[in-house]
């Protein structure tokens, strides 16, 4: 490989080896690991630049354990004239070891992934020859290996990423004896014995999967030898995010002469503390207690002697000779669409697959996202109602790596991803109270930030401090608050208390004893002039303990609202000492959930409740007099109940984090933590349920909501969104989405083969039991003349778009089926394919992208259903739902519709049809002639009951539609007046003449079911990076994906996780939010 002579400069001292040591000390401290973690690891340095993926992964942990070495070499020196002449060297070292198996060699190395040292030479030589990760660090290590105290590194960190943090020099890693003895200390006599005692013990805590080969391999040690695996890579100049140089280096240090050997009779914890340049405990999977600290399992020391000499480099990047695979994608929908976006934005994705072919039933992408155009208008027919929220992070980023690739003139429709998508913030509950619909309406502030850019998503503990904030401000500054009202400067502090305190004593009168209003009057009088605070807050107490009096046992209970309101003026110098000590004690627990203790959480639930029993039976007092007064109510009770019952459940340490509490409906939680019942069933409850529909089998009567998993989505819709909540295309969600994806695709060679409809993914098991996709049986439903590849376009406005049904006019079979009005898309459809074709792994695919939705998989894959009891309960257990939508183009405009507000998107309105969405923006993106006089368009959706019928049953669509038709007509002739006051005509019926076009649609097929995320359903979900079959991939919002719930970024992010899995890119921590933190 060397090509060059190496000069040697002064000042660099890299000398040649073997390098040689005089007795050196070694400390180990093992800990406990996460397998998966250690895993991916293994994939990040070793495999994916070998271009070794999940089906063939070459190294792989050893067993969920890491080494901790600390390492005292008192001479280290070249045994290599001139350079053996030079002089020596003191080294000092600390890092963190891995066992890991080369499962082509059965070998076993040591890999290093974080490694500091106190000498520069030695950092430099390390680096240089062998790729060791060596960073400087100030070393701290004990004079004497007996009874050792105190080991630790000091070293320069970014604490956290940031545009204004500066590197600063701090404790990292440290090493305590603790007064804590175990049983199996004791001094050993030699190496092979140390060797038995460290896995005999190790066995005992965790089955260790090459138990065997590891003690096989020992044998390397026994005769002196201590292999290593090194990641060697240089930075290019040129292209500073490649490597000019990536190889992986294997050297085998010989040790001899071991003396003093010992396992230590006491336990030692280890600390890590957490800074972003150092994701040790991330990328190691350690689990640290509130403090960070790490018990050792097993602590040991050894004395012995040790030499390093030259290494191979095994293989590199450059070097290897892998023949590219083909791949197979079946369906077209936002996974699928995904994972192939990702894996061709690698620049070198050629050198893994030569060809990605999508197999797509009909004559559009999209799956359950796909739009189309009507034939004479160019109207925008969808599948209901699809609008993206400004969380998507993931997605919109893709979107604007396709825009901005796609390079469409600017004076083009849709030129760019901000013609695309555009803000929208107006969000509108339908709330019943006291036998009336009113509008709960939602004005999201906007902010500055860009969807698809910016730095990590919040964590875990950061969501409940930004909810405890939102709580603080609600209460104290929202429209609805009493307190609000109270809100004075301090020179005008005094005679508004007066003036409260006056009104309240009126009030409250004939209501309360006359010694407590003898006392209110007292502590009226002691108020005047310039009261303490600490006598501002007793009032407060007094005046909170008569109003939840006078509320609950008045005879004045028409005044009882009125009381309420002053009395909660009157507090609010206590609601804010309250929240001051809240805000304390929160600063002073810090970012960093692995420092918090069991006692600062049970602290800060204490103040929590402490002010929740101050206030809630004043205000639950006046939820049924004022609909204010209710929403207050509702959204506190959220807030409140949703931090105390995360703190109570003990997510934040939990290994699942907030996946724990998917085996609970969103509801049944909120009750279970003190929620009351109107805000358990509040209008933002249910709209988050129909956000998702989240109907078991579309019956509104059986809401299903995993809790954890809506938990999730609140927190990310609510905190996470960038420049607006929501975000309209601004044509259909085909040509907006599927049209930019299919374009840069097939320009970067991806081929597409429309009307192939995916029948059975045949199986098959190799003598060692390994399962795979052996075949693929498809049935080709139409023909392209000529043999050309199909356009699937027509153009509307200029801007190329998906039509609702085929060109008929490029099949040669498109007589029969225009006039037979067949839908290939069709579940039921009568129609028979032309041909039928079965390909064959080897042959016309290597690997399998499997991206059609679940409901396909007991139709297309029952083979696997029947091989893998994984796939049988992800079948049995993750629901899925019917929905239907309707459309309506009118000829008034919402204020000649009786809408007096701003253009809406509604939820929780009458079921089922319980959202309606104002869609007239997309009006120039449609082709009516200026005679229809069209001034509004409208979209509504909701969920549908029923299961999957029979394929043989043909007329089940037609049934279906005249459900949709049915229930949309009823919805437009005695629900929608109640906001439309003005599309009745005067006898109160719907004004049909106001109506220019309809569109119903009921989404029943297998391939239209929307995914649900029921209680209990997310541990039986898919991982799409480990099907169960070798070279099967999976993508969809039914996977395992971080969001767990069905969405286009639940989708997409299983697409770039899939995509991951099969070629290294992008990489893990490049795809926000695929797991919590």
């Amino acid at each position: 490989m060397s090509t060059a002579k190496y000069r040697d400069r002064g000042g660099e001292l890299v000398f040649i080896p073997p390098f040689k040591t005089d007795p050196v000390d070694f400390y180990g401290f093992i800990l406990d690991a996460d397998i998966d973690s250690l895993t991916a690891l293994c994939d990040k340095y070793l495999n994916t630049p070998l271009g070794r993926y999940d089906d063939n992964r070459r190294f792989v942990p050893a067993g969920g354990f890491v080494l901790v070495a600390c390492i005292d070499i008192p001479k280290m020196y070249s045994g290599t004239a001139p350079y053996s002449n030079w002089g020596w060297f003191k080294e000092r070292e600390i890092g963190f070891w891995v066992l890991i198996i080369d499962q082509d060699q059965d070998a076993m190395y040591w890999h290093m992934p974080y490694l500091w040292v106190d000498n520069p030479y030695a950092m430099a030589m390390g680096r240089e020859l062998y790729g060791f990760p060596k960073g400087i660090g100030n070393i701290v290590l004990p004079s004497s290996p007996h009874n050792p105290d105190q080991f630790a590194v000091d070293t320069l960190v970014l604490p956290v990423f940031s545009a204004n943090t500066e590197g600063v020099v701090k404790r990292l890693v440290e090493v305590q004896k603790t007064s804590q003895k175990v049983k199996y200390g004791r001094t050993v006599s030699d190496f092979d014995t140390l060797i038995t005692e460290l896995f005999h013990i190790l066995h005992q805590e965790e089955e260790i999967e090459f138990i065997d080969l590891i003690v096989n391999e020992w044998e390397d040690f026994r005769h002196k030898k201590m292999p290593m695996l090194f990641l060697k890579q240089f930075r290019d100049v040129t292209q500073p995010a490649n490597a000019c140089y990536q190889s992986i280096v294997e050297t085998k240090p010989t040790a001899q002469n071991f003396k003093n050997i010992e396992i230590y009779d006491h336990l030692y914890e280890i600390k890590i503390f957490p800074c972003d340049s150092h994701p040790i405990i991330r990328e190691l999977g350690l689990k640290p207690g509130a403090n960070h600290q790490i018990t050792s399992n097993v602590s040991f020391h050894i004395n012995f002697n040790f030499e390093i000499d030259t290494g191979t480099a095994t293989e590199t990047k450059a070097q290897r000779n892998l023949k590219p695979k083909k791949l197979a994608i079946v369906g077209g929908g936002v996974g699928a669409m995904t994972t192939a976006f990702e894996i061709t934005n690698n620049p070198d994705w050629k050198e893994i697959y030569d060809s990605i072919t999508v197999y797509q039933m009909g004559w559009r992408l999209g799956g359950k996202g796909a739009s189309g155009r009507s034939r004479e208008e160019g109207a925008i027919e969808e599948h209901g109602l699809h609008i993206w929220l400004g969380f998507y992070n993931n997605a919109f980023k893709a979107m604007q790596h396709a825009y901005q690739e796609l390079g469409r003139a600017p004076e083009a429709p849709l030129a760019s991803w901000t013609d695309a998508f555009k803000k929208h913030s107006y969000i509108v509950l339908a709330q019943q109270f006291k036998e009336q619909w009113h509008p709960w309406e939602f004005n999201f502030p906007e902010n500055c930030d860009t969807p698809g850019q910016g730095g990590p998503l919040p964590t875990l503990w950061d969501y409940i401090v930004s909810t405890t904030e939102w709580i603080e401000s609600t209460l104290l500054d929202s429209e609805y608050s009493p307190c609000a009202k109270a809100k004075t400067t301090p020179e005008k502090s005094a005679s508004v208390l007066d003036e409260f305190m006056q009104n309240f004593i009126q009030t409250i009168d004939q209501a309360v004893p006359g010694n407590v209003r003898l006392a209110l009057e007292t502590a009226r009088f002691a108020m005047k002039g310039a009261p303490s605070p600490a006598a501002v807050l007793e009032v407060a107490r007094l005046v909170l303990r008569t109003a939840r009096h006078a509320v609950k046992n008045g005879p004045f209970p028409n005044m009882a609202l009125e009381i309420a309101h002053l009395a909660l003026g009157i507090a609010r110098p206590l609601i804010e000492s309250h929240f001051k000590s809240i805000t304390l004690h929160l600063h002073a627990m810090g970012h960093d959930v692995s420092q918090h203790t069991e006692a600062q959480y049970n602290a800060f639930l204490e103040l929590l409740i402490q002010l929740k029993t101050l206030l809630f039976p004043i205000l639950k007092g006046m939820v049924d007099s004022d609909l204010e007064s209710r929403r207050l109510f509702i959204l506190l009770d959220t807030g409140f109940t949703g931090v105390i019952g995360l703190l109570r459940d003990g997510v934040l340490h939990h290994e699942e984090k907030l996946n724990k509490l998917d085996t609970e409906d969103l509801r049944e939680w909120l009750l279970r933590h003190g929620a009351a019942e109107i805000t358990a069933y509040s209008p933002l409850m249910q709209g988050l349920y129909d956000l998702v529909f989240a109907y078991e089998n579309g019956e509104v009567s059986k809401p299903n909501f995993a809790a954890g998993t809506a938990i999730r989505c609140i927190f990310r819709i609510c905190f996470t969104y960038k420049g607006a909540i929501f975000w309209k295309m601004q044509a259909g969600m085909g040509d907006t989405i599927f049209t930019p994806l299919h374009q840069v695709l097939a320009q970067r060679g991806v081929e597409f083969k429309f009307f192939h409809r995916v029948k059975n993914l045949g199986i098959k098991v190799s003598a060692t039991g390994e399962k795979s996709i052996d075949t693929i049986s498809i049935g080709r439903q139409a023909t392209v003349k000529d043999g050309k590849a199909y356009d699937p376009y027509v153009t509307v406005r200029d801007l190329p778009c998906w039509p609702s049904t085929p060109n008929f006019d490029q099949l040669v079979e498109g007589d029969a089926l225009k006039n037979g009005n067949i839908n290939l898309e069709s579940f039921y459809t009568p129609w028979q394919d032309v041909e039928e074709i079965t390909l064959q792994s080897g042959k016309d695919f290597d690997d399998v992208l499997y991206g059609a939705s679940l409901a396909t998989i007991p139709y297309h894959c029952s083979e696997l259903v029947n091989a893998d009891s994984n796939w049988k309960a992800a079948v049995d257990k993750v629901g899925t739902v019917r929905t239907m939508a309707f459309q309506t183009w009118l000829n008034k405009d919402l204020q000649e519709l009786g809408w007096e507000k701003a253009s809406p998107v509604m939820d929780a309105f009458v079921e089922p049809m319980n959202t309606w969405a104002d869609m007239t923006h997309l009006l120039p993106r449609e082709n009516w002639p200026a005679s229809s006089n069209i001034r509004n368009i409208a979209y509504f959706c909701g969920p549908m009951e029923g299961g999957i019928a029979p394929a043989t049953q043909t007329d089940e669509p037609a049934q279906a539609l005249d459900i949709v038709i049915t229930e949309s007509n009823r919805f437009l002739n005695n629900d929608i007046k109640v906001f439309w006051p003005q599309s009745v005509d005067a006898g109160g019926t719907f004004d049909w003449n106001s109506v220019v076009r309809k569109f119903d649609r009921a989404n029943i097929d297998p391939t239209e079911r929307y995914v649900l995320s029921l209680k209990g359903s997310t541990q039986y979900r898919l991982d799409g990076r480990n099907s169960g079959f070798s070279n099967l991939f999976l993508a969809g919002d039914w996977t395992i994906c971080g969001l767990n719930a069905g969405c286009v970024e639940a989708a997409v992010i299983s697409g770039m996780l899939a995509s991951h899995a099969m070629t290294g890119y992008p990489e893990l921590d490049s795809i926000d939010g695929w797991q919590d933190v």
